[in-house]
């Protein structure tokens, strides 16, 4: 190729590039960051305890958020669970064990042991092989881990007519007719084979506001993120606010010995954290333990804004908290909470 055609060559991929970029950011402004909280939807789900055991109950709660209507629920077990077809369908109707219909569930070894008592019949006339972590043939010593499931769906009252379905099995496996007032998923949980593999959700202890800490009863003032190179604070641009969660280090449980040959420490959980709020944006979606700040960027309009801070462990152990700010055009002098509370841990 001559230099003229390579010159002509680069100019036109740099071209298409650029038009491509364009269109990105054209095509991503219309859609909503993933924290952003304008619907119903169910954050997370916390068991505790985050196992299912032989012996001993397991206690289901939801982080639903989004919608201030009454809500109907629907929890059922299935040990195999999935999306399919746009739906969230348990492998076999006759594994399904319904668990209840309140805010919160309550699993307990009935509902296990009837389920798991079927699975043998059932994946024999499917024709499937049984799960090794299930196989009476199989050592529980040595075979691996099995997670199971706990299938949930939450819907406003009013989209379904008023009156809460009693049907847990038929109203689970029916589709959400519309997603922004019904959702359904499911809850994965390890079937815990001795009592060392029982373990604990992890734990948040509070959140830092530019590195006060900040209690759950305050509700301080903010300006909105203005994007000001000229006036930072921690390295933020004007308006946007640091955010540091604060967790128990002794949540951080052992998982087992460390996979690096050359280390003898143990290896421990590692925690994501997961941003949402009613309005505005952050500086990132998630973060993780070793880099676990934020920076929320307040939106332009005034009034309440809520956040919520989701963790988990990676081994189904999850905790949530829950703060707000209210957003206005200007704010006092000072930082937004010590100008509430002057003797918090952080204030000067």
């Amino acid at each position: 190729m001559a230099p003229a055609d390579a010159h002509t060559r680069r100019a036109a991929l740099s071209l298409v590039a650029a038009l491509w970029a364009l269109a990105l950011a054209s095509c991503g402004s219309t859609y909503d960051p993933p924290s952003l909280i304008n619907k119903l939807r169910v954050l997370a789900v916390r068991a505790e305890p985050p196992v299912l055991r032989p012996t001993g109950n397991t206690t289901l709660t939801p982080l639903v958020v989004g919608q201030d209507e009454p809500l109907c629920y629907a929890w059922a077990f299935c040990p195999f669970a999935w999306p399919k077809d746009g739906l969230y369908r348990c492998f076999d109707p006759r594994l399904l064990q319904p668990v209840g219909t309140g805010a919160t569930a309550t699993v307990t070894p009935a509902h296990v042991l009837t389920s798991l008592a079927k699975v043998p019949e059932v994946f024999a006339d499917l024709g499937v092989e049984m799960p090794d972590g299930l196989n009476p043939q199989r050592d529980p010593a040595n075979a691996p881990a099995v997670e199971l499931q706990v299938m949930f769906k939450v819907a406003t009252l009013q989209s379904v007519g008023g009156t809460c379905p009693a049907d847990v099995a038929a109203w689970i496996e029916a589709p959400c007719v519309d997603r922004e007032v019904c959702v359904a998923g499911f809850k994965r949980l390890a079937l815990a084979s001795s009592a060392a593999a029982v373990h604990s959700n992890p734990k948040l202890e509070g959140l830092r506001l530019n590195a006060v800490l900040w209690p759950d009863d305050l509700t301080p003032t903010v300006t909105p993120y203005r994007g000001d190179p000229d006036e930072t604070f921690l390295g933020l641009k004007a308006g946007a606010i640091s955010l540091l969660p604060v967790w128990s280090e002794d949540s951080l449980e052992r998982i087992g010995a460390s996979l690096d040959p050359g280390a003898s420490g143990d290896r421990n959980e590692s925690l994501l954290f997961s941003w949402f709020s009613t309005a505005g944006d952050y500086k990132k979606q998630r973060s993780f333990d070793d880099i676990p700040d934020n920076a929320l960027l307040p939106p332009g309009r005034p009034g309440p804004l809520r956040i919520w801070l989701v963790v988990r462990d990676g081994r189904n152990g999850v905790d949530w908290l829950s703060r707000e700010v209210d957003v206005q055009a200007k704010a006092g002098a000072g930082h937004p909470l010590c100008v509430l509370a002057p003797g918090l841990d952080g204030c000067p």
